[in-house]
């Protein structure tokens, strides 16, 4: 017997909740006439009408399998549920794939591959992003049997315990208003991102004026460790926005793009920056310190040790801190005035670390989710600028009489 639900549609559209739900795979799974009565059954309804991810306030959030008495498992998983429609028969209808799943999935509607998100003909599938899908609905009776194949990789659950397959459910209804939440989808993924991409592209300008600097204080060439270390900073804000909304960057390769080079060269990189900076040049191991620190983290992060990631993060920030402590007592008050700067590199830095304080994740002005990191990095747009511009002039009448 199959889970059965009637639901009635005119020009409206219903979120597909109730569903039966088995670990494991098998192609027979797909079948409009299997018997699923063994199966479990799934509500995928949110715990509030606010629920929401962590990262950008996507709606309609819901707990994975994790938190469903399947912790710790990853693979393969399939959803299954039948509807019953009343509907005039020249009604055009559409289903909504979900909008987002761990990590992975194909939708079948009766029993024929509709589509998904990920690429299933690679062993295992390859994981990408999951974005809004629009999936035409042509019943041949007044029953339709959906089923969804879900693949959650082996680090699905790293971070998130209670994640694992649909995260945000389907929905049905008049392909009108389908494709209007549709719209809205991609509106939610856009505003999600789009702080990410204007930040990372803010960063451009910020290094021009570093420039600039270097054109009058001729005698530190540190400035290029700044230089490398904005436009570090900029990619992997950028970088983010390319993965979310973008349908070319596989979740492997963000892994190797961003957790494993970036990250860990941007962290470096703002060490070996603030050094510069505050004209710290004792003790003279630092540079090799952050060298080596900045090569394990890369090792780590490719490496999924997270203990041992953990433990190189601590030490860069310690080592950022006793930096920033020397610059305050060799330079005094013109060192204090790139505190603040260094307190919001050091929030963008350390995320994880920064969440033990229980400083809140995740803002939502205007309904649109802002993470910390963002307001960190928003601010940092501002106060960058602010500290070079005094630096500067600083120099520049100098240099004028020199000339």
């Amino acid at each position: 017997m199959l889970l059965a639900g009637s639901v009635t549609l005119g020009h409206a559209i219903v979120t597909l909740t109730e569903w039966k739900f088995h670990t494991g795979d098998d192609a027979a799974w797909a079948d409009p006439h299997f018997n699923d009565a063994a199966w479990e059954a799934v509500d995928l309804t949110p715990s509030s009408p606010d629920a929401h991810d962590g990262d950008v306030g996507l709606t309609g959030w819901v707990t994975g399998w994790g938190a469903r008495g399947h912790a710790g498992y990853t693979g393969f998983a399939w959803y299954r549920t039948r509807v019953v429609l009343t509907t005039p028969p020249t009604d055009a209808l559409a289903v909504l794939g979900p909008l987002q799943v761990d990590d992975a999935y194909q939708l079948f509607i009766d029993g024929r591959l509709a589509g998904g998100a990920g690429d299933f003909s690679t062993t295992p599938p390859t994981v990408y992003n999951t974005k809004p899908r629009l999936f035409a609905l042509s019943p041949v009776s007044d029953t339709v049997v959906i089923a969804i194949r879900v693949w959650a990789r082996p680090r699905a659950l790293i971070g998130d315990p209670s994640g694992g397959g649909i995260r945000i459910a389907p929905e049905l209804g008049q392909a009108a208003a389908v494709r209007a939440q549709y719209d809205l989808q991609w509106l939610e993924k856009f505003n999600g991102y789009i702080v990410d991409c204007v930040e990372g592209l803010g960063f451009i300008p910020v290094a021009i004026v570093v420039l600039i600097l270097m054109q009058f204080d001729t005698a530190d060439r540190g400035y290029w460790w700044l230089i490398v270390a904005l436009l570090l900073i900029g990619a992997r804000r950028e970088n983010q926005a390319v993965f979310f909304w973008l349908p070319f960057e596989s979740r492997p390769m963000f892994d190797i793009v961003t957790v494993t080079l970036l990250i860990p060269l941007m962290t470096g990189a703002w060490v070996m920056a603030w050094r510069a900076w505050f004209g710290v040049r004792r003790p003279a191991w630092i540079p090799a310190a952050v060298g080596v620190l900045t090569a394990l983290l890369m090792i780590a992060q490719y490496a999924h040790a997270a203990t041992l990631a953990q433990v190189v993060r601590l030490a860069l920030a310690t080592l950022l801190i006793a930096i920033t402590g020397m610059g305050v007592r060799r330079q005094g008050r013109e060192a204090w005035l790139a505190v603040p700067a260094v307190g919001l590199v050091a929030m963008s830095l350390f995320p994880t670390e920064i969440s033990l304080l229980r400083i809140p994740g995740i803002w939502f002005p205007f309904g649109v989710g802002v993470s910390r990191t963002e307001y960190a990095i928003a601010a940092l747009l501002i106060a960058m600028p602010a500290l070079l511009v005094h630096r500067l002039l600083a120099f520049a009448p100098h240099h004028i009489r020199n000339r």
